[in-house]
């Protein structure tokens, strides 16, 4: 049986990325939430619409910040091996735990 090549640094240093953007998930949920309401209370108090679509493009790029993250914690869940191999990848993106993050 053939030996597994081992993790090439810049799998590594992918992973390692996205375990400390998959880290701030929380937080980036919590700072989309709040841009969100920003939002809402603007809609309620009749602001302008440059308040609103500032507030709308806030609320965007927070919410893209967030599905980077969860995507970002979806490969870490893998490992630092998916980045290299394709079919290890999709092997390991029919398990529980990576469902789970997805």
């Amino acid at each position: 049986m053939a030996k597994r090549a081992p993790v090439s640094p810049e799998a590594a240093a992918r992973y390692d990325a996205d375990v400390a953007l998959a880290e701030r998930f929380d937080d980036l949920v919590s700072q989309a939430r709040t841009a969100e309401q920003h939002l809402r209370a603007a809609q309620a108090n009749g602001a302008s619409l440059e308040e609103l679509h500032r507030a709308g493009k806030h609320l965007d790029s927070a919410l893209t910040d967030v599905m980077r993250a969860a995507f970002a914690a979806q490969r870490a869940e893998i490992g630092p091996r998916g980045y290299d191999d394709r079919i290890y990848r999709r092997k390991a993106m029919a398990t529980a735990p990576v469902r789970a993050t997805g």
